[in-house]
């Protein structure tokens, strides 16, 4: 009888510890909610504070800004909307030659390369290394190296743009879709030859940049001297004209046409180690440079921003 009594104190005694654990981990788990709902209406607050006002004001048709180091959207207008790309297509023709053509391969200029606008010097018969058409598309946006990548792929004209729409669809960008290898416009500059949304065109930028560093650093560079293996030079200027204004840049592409308007894509790395990317598709020509500075001080804010939350935030992904 005695054996008995102790017995049952003794699965009492459990019972209640065993209770008393989980209230314990209910009130626990209670309490974390509270707490991430208190960060997430913290962040959204933050988010809106620093990025609505901006966004509101952007002169680009279409934006987005993304946290790549966080894998977070952070602000977007109309972002999936499809609209021209222009040049930013020089993104998926570098990306396709990068894959397929050795940077010390060498590339002798023909006729038929230099067909297209935006020349920059280069001279027929002159031989160049591909590493140097790299930086003409890349830096100066020049039509011309971009056609002479694409062919020095040994694929025809059309089969490169079919594979461009390939990888695009492959990398999961489906919005993307590309008639040609430099993104100008046709018929006496009124249809555009491609296009894609705000969303899309910034995530090929960051693939890029994962995939192949090395190649997107050319992209933000002031200005670069490339020289044919005769010793004739060209003096290559970046069509980016506020990369002094964008600290710790690591990629940058242009885009500009009469039917896509201003366009813009850029990656960074803030102060804190957070990678963050932004894209403007459809500002003006001058006005694309204002939505990005516009744009990146209020990602540089709202990172400063972050550190103002609550401590206990700081360990939550948000």
């Amino acid at each position: 009888m005695e054996k008995t009594k102790k017995f049952e104190l003794h699965i009492l005694v459990v019972s209640l510890f065993f209770f008393a654990f989980v209230l314990s981990v209910i009130l626990q788990q209670q309490e974390q909610a509270k707490r991430i709902a208190l960060c997430n209406q913290a962040h959204s607050a933050l988010v809106q504070k620093t990025f609505a006002p901006v966004f509101s004001a952007l002169q680009a048709k279409s934006a987005y800004v993304y946290n790549f180091s966080k894998n977070a959207p952070l602000y977007g207008k109309s972002d999936t909307e499809v609209r021209p790309l222009a040049s930013l297509t020089k993104l998926m023709t570098a990306r396709l030659a990068q894959k397929s053509v050795l940077p010390t391969s060498e590339y002798t200029i023909a006729s038929h390369d230099l067909d297209s606008d935006g020349f920059v010097g280069f001279v027929v018969g002159d031989t160049y290394h591909i590493a140097d058409l790299f930086a003409g598309a890349l830096i100066a946006s020049s039509n011309d190296s971009a056609v002479m990548l694409a062919r020095s792929t040994k694929l025809s004209d059309t089969d490169f743009v079919t594979h461009m729409n390939t990888e695009a669809a492959q990398i999961g960008l489906p919005s993307l879709h590309f008639a040609n290898p430099t993104g100008l416009d046709i018929e006496n500059d009124t249809v555009a030859t491609a296009y894609g949304s705000a969303h899309d065109i910034l995530m090929l930028l960051h693939k890029n940049y994962v995939d192949f560093p090395e190649l997107m650093s050319l992209s933000v560079r002031p200005t670069m001297t490339i020289s044919a293996t005769n010793g004739r030079s060209i003096l290559l200027k970046n069509t980016d004209l506020v990369i002094d204004k964008l600290p710790l840049l690591l990629a940058s592409k242009t885009g500009y046409t009469d039917v896509a308007g201003g366009n813009l894509a850029v990656l960074w790395r803030e102060p804190s180690g957070d990678i963050l990317g932004a894209s403007v598709l459809g500002s003006t020509e001058t006005g694309r440079f204002d939505d990005m500075v516009a744009i990146h001080d209020a990602a540089d804010n709202f990172v400063a921003g972050i550190h103002t939350l609550p401590q206990f935030c700081k360990s939550l992904s948000i």
